[in-house]
């Protein structure tokens, strides 16, 4: 809005009633306060749309934005409900259309590829290579190893958490909720196991990355 939006009268009461506080950035500092989750997007972006992944002449539509769009809004940000038979999570996309993004299953491709054919093989691959590096960045932001050791608290049972997978498709978390904690002598939880939509499965703690809960957020 800035000074623009106050030359309206109804605009600028509107301000002074909500009590809006606007804070700028300091000049020449763009990525003061900026989202490190953004940094990491705009980071894999470029990267997957590199000109040494495909041909640039056979890409004037660009790299598909709304795909990666999609991606991008279905991270789960935290439980949807305390109960623990859900295994649904908050995302961006509730906000956006009040539900989550949906996955179909991709038709088989052809032995050839030409024409439209090979446009869209490019497209996936975008897709594919940015979903594989941002989606494992986003995990490994919701289990952050910090330099010194130092004793983190015990995972809990049916906390909400994400099962690492080494290969996945794109808008696919493997989300469930812990029914089960294996305790060393020491008391320290290493392994879990996971109920989730797919059966029960069991990890050790590495591979598990828990969500916030809302009063985390």
């Amino acid at each position: 809005m800035g000074k623009s939006a106050c030359k309206s009268t109804n605009k600028c009461q509107n301000v002074e009633i909500d009590q809006t506080l606007f804070k700028f950035l300091p000049p020449g500092a763009k990525f003061f306060h900026f989202p490190k989750m953004l940094i990491i997007q705009y980071f894999h972006l470029q990267r997957s749309v590199s000109p040494s992944l495909f041909d640039a002449t056979k890409t004037d539509t660009g790299p598909n934005p709304p795909n990666i769009e999609a991606c991008l809004n279905s991270k789960p940000l935290t439980e949807l409900s305390p109960d623990p038979s859900d295994f649904n999570a908050l995302t961006p996309a509730h906000f956006l259309v009040g539900g989550p993004i949906h996955q179909f299953p991709e038709p088989s491709q052809p032995s050839r590829s030409v024409g439209l054919y090979e446009r869209w093989n490019l497209i996936q691959r975008i897709r594919q290579y940015f979903w594989d590096h941002w989606s494992t960045e986003y995990l490994h932001r919701l289990q952050p190893r910090s330099k010194w050791w130092r004793t983190k608290p015990n995972l809990e049972l049916g906390d909400m958490v994400i099962v690492e997978k080494e290969q996945t498709a794109p808008l696919n978390w493997t989300l469930g909720r812990i029914n089960k904690l294996f305790f060393e002598p020491d008391q320290t939880v290493r392994v879990v196991c996971v109920n989730t939509k797919y059966g029960q499965l069991t990890r050790n703690v590495n591979k598990i990355y828990p969500l916030p809960n809302s009063q985390e957020i």
